[in-house]
Order: structure tokens, then sequence, then C-alpha cells
């Protein structure tokens, strides 16, 4: 339980994660090579299965920080996720940067 319990705790740094970062994250705590197989059937199950993480989509999870009943993910965050080579165009940097006006 104790791999479990610091997963988790690193895991709640962040809102949002993929299952190659739970798979980083894991490997970095139990100091050896991990597939992401295993990481999933371990681990990832088992955090969605107590509600600790909740799937947005394949392999990307919104986590829940203590003390929340759900987990709760920014939309901008979540789009960083899900493509390495990402920007924010037109009315939604403007939305990010707080000056979208809506008519």
């Amino acid at each position: 339980m104790q791999v479990f319990d610091e997963l988790y705790s690193q895991l709640a740094q962040a809102r949002a994660v993929t299952l190659q970062d739970i798979t980083r994250i894991a490997e970095k705590i139990m100091g050896r090579r991990l597939t992401t197989d295993y990481v999933y059937r371990k681990y990832v199950h088992s955090l969605q299965r107590r509600g600790y993480i909740h799937r947005i989509r394949r392999n990307l999870y919104a986590v829940r920080q203590p003390g929340q009943t759900q987990p709760t993910a920014d939309r901008f965050l979540v789009a960083s996720k899900i493509r390495d080579d990402y920007y924010l165009g037109y009315h939604t940097a403007l939305e990010f940067h707080g000056t979208a006006y809506s008519f």
C-alpha cells in the first residue's frame, strides 16, 4: 500500500495527468522500468475504483485533490495534456487572459 499512497500523493500535485505521467511517477517511486500496461492494471484501475482519479478520455485522467469529493481539472490544462504541441488561439487565448467579451 505504501507505493499506492506515495503515487496518489505525487499525483495530487497535478490536476490532470496522462497514463505516461503516471507511469513515470511510478517508475521513480519503485526505482525500476515499468510498462504502461502494468501500471494501468496495478495502479490506475485501483485509483479509478477508489475515486482518486476520473477518466476524461483514453490515457487522460483528472485527479481528485485531497479534501474534495470530485476531481476538477481546468479546461486549459486538459487541452495542454491532450497534445504535446498545442497552442491557444483566438477567443480561447483571450478567455485565458481574461480579456474576452461576449455580446
